[in-house]
């Protein structure tokens, strides 16, 4: 009997076990949330406070802040370690540091902007201007203007998205026009022509994307009420969705799967991108989805909208400057259908909460999905060599004229590398590469007159013997007139290094 009980209490012991082990599961789980990679960054027209919070657990950072500061639509970018936007009402533009509450930069411009995007991996700034249609770019850096384009837009432009690559440009504007342009062709003495235009739209282009999953691919939405699907290449449009309002913003999520349109009529459509019905048409392909289609519905006009970047929520904010939180993965995998905030404040299976973080301070006019920055984790306080970036004010004018009319252009772009904890990866990189150059330079050249490592060695010993001052220099270069100076010898032996290994080269490959 003794063996049965206790064969018995096994399972409850094992059992027991297993429910400890979930719970401590559930706490780790728990505890990581409040560390989650992503935040979102939020801002509203009458507010003075760049907030930021995650989208998980609805933590809040430390606001960033600038007093009568009104952050323009769609111009909020967090480019490495800094974050800078347009003033909404004047021609100013400031800039932020994580480990600065206030600005630590603000300068004037020469004109409002309506649209601001950063190119991180070359350090490029462009903007589109709000009533001449300019498109400026600069050089964050320097703060160097190095393009401009005249009448890129008949009016204003709406809006800018930057391709994976950071190679392409497309902009759309209040003249019914997408355009397409090569980066490097904005730069003085380019080309400053778009290399596509789609005129297909009958109404303002409210915003432009490019595909982040295939290259070439760009989409736009318009107050045509129309959501159409390009071809870069091809130069033509593949996919057209007729929605039942005018078109305010867009979102797309990673695998293209689902497009989502927020709309005039307070409603945001989900549209499926795969299994919607298509017939042709004369204007192109239409795309008829009207039973793939789910709605969110808001209180307010919607302003500004954006996903996640693990695609599991959907952040949206209206005029009345109310955050929603939907949970579009629970709808991707066979959730219910979405609801409405109109019957409370969490209505509806798949909206999640309601953020209040700006309401009655106006619409809300930036919602961005970031990474969150090295700062807000601590570590950069052991960092050594750890370097903020710096930009310097934009200058309003470019660079003077040569004699010949050329313009004068100086870049100092950025490597297109990781984030900086990791540039003593690189380093250890280059200096691997380079010793293996050097390695096969000696394998090339081995068996002449040269010893190895020979010019290196004199260089290096001619700067340890040069302690005089520059006097005694001087007159050691002047009294060898006769003969040639140590430096001379060097360059000399360096020319004939250099042919050596041509030589060799060629002998060796050719």
């Amino acid at each position: 009997m003794k063996s049965i009980k206790a064969s018995i209490g096994v399972p409850q012991a094992l059992n027991k076990v297993v429910e400890e082990s979930k719970s401590q599961v559930k706490q780790i789980e728990e505890q990581l949330m409040k560390f989650s990679d992503l935040l979102i960054a939020s801002t509203s027209l009458d507010d003075e406070e760049l907030k930021f919070w995650e989208p998980r657990t609805l933590a809040p950072y430390e606001p960033l802040l600038e007093k009568r500061f009104s952050p323009a639509p769609n111009t909020l970018n967090v480019s490495f370690d800094l974050l800078l936007a347009a003033h909404a009402q004047k021609t100013t533009m400031s800039v932020w540091r994580w480990d600065k509450k206030e600005p630590v930069l603000r300068f004037p411009l020469k004109e409002q902007l309506s649209v601001v995007r950063v190119i991180n991996s070359s350090g490029i700034c462009i903007a589109g201007a709000r009533q001449s249609g300019r498109l400026s770019v600069w050089e964050m850096q320097t703060g160097q203007l190095v393009g401009e384009v005249e009448n890129a837009h008949y009016m204003d432009v709406n809006d800018m998205d930057v391709s994976v690559g950071g190679d392409m440009v497309v902009s759309g504007g209040k003249d019914f026009k997408v355009k397409v342009w090569i980066v490097t062709e904005l730069y003085f003495g380019g080309k400053q022509q778009p290399i596509v235009e789609f005129g297909e739209h009958t109404s303002e282009v409210t915003q432009v994307s490019f595909s982040k999953s295939m290259t070439g691919r760009a989409f736009s939405a318009s107050h045509d009420k129309t959501f159409r699907v390009y071809d870069i290449f091809a130069k033509l449009t593949l996919k057209v969705i007729q929605a039942a309002s005018p078109i305010n913003k867009l979102a797309i999520d990673i695998i293209e799967s689902q497009v989502y349109l927020a709309c005039d009529n307070q409603n945001v459509y989900a549209y499926s991108l795969e299994t919607s019905q298509v017939t042709n048409t004369a204007q192109g392909v239409t795309m008829s989805s009207e039973k793939h289609k789910r709605t969110l519905q808001h209180r307010k006009k919607v302003t500004a909208m954006c996903l996640t970047f693990d695609n599991q929520y959907l952040i949206s904010g209206d005029s009345q400057g109310l955050i929603y939180i939907w949970n579009i993965a629970a709808e991707h995998a066979g959730g219910s259908q979405f609801g409405s905030p109109k019957a409370g404040s969490v209505g509806g299976a798949n909206l999640l909460n309601t953020l209040e973080l700006h309401k009655d301070k106006g619409p809300i006019t930036n919602l961005l999905c970031i990474y969150r920055p090295l700062s807000l984790y601590g570590l950069t306080a052991n960092m050594k060599g750890y370097e903020p970036f710096e930009v310097k004010p934009f200058n309003k004018v470019s660079a003077p004229l040569e004699g010949d009319g050329t313009q004068v252009v100086q870049l100092k772009l950025i490597d297109n590398q990781p984030p900086r904890s990791l540039n003593l990866w690189d380093q250890i990189a280059e200096n691997e590469e380079l010793d293996y150059l050097i390695r096969s330079s000696q394998r090339i050249i081995k068996g002449t007159a040269v010893p190895e490592n020979s010019i290196s060695k004199t260089i290096t010993q001619s700067l340890l013997n040069k302690k005089a001052d520059t006097e005694e220099v001087i007159g050691f270069e002047e009294s060898t007139t006769g003969d040639k100076t140590e430096i001379e010898k060097l360059r000399e032996e360096n020319k004939r290094l250099k042919r050596t290994l041509l030589e060799r080269f060629d002998e060796t490959f050719n």
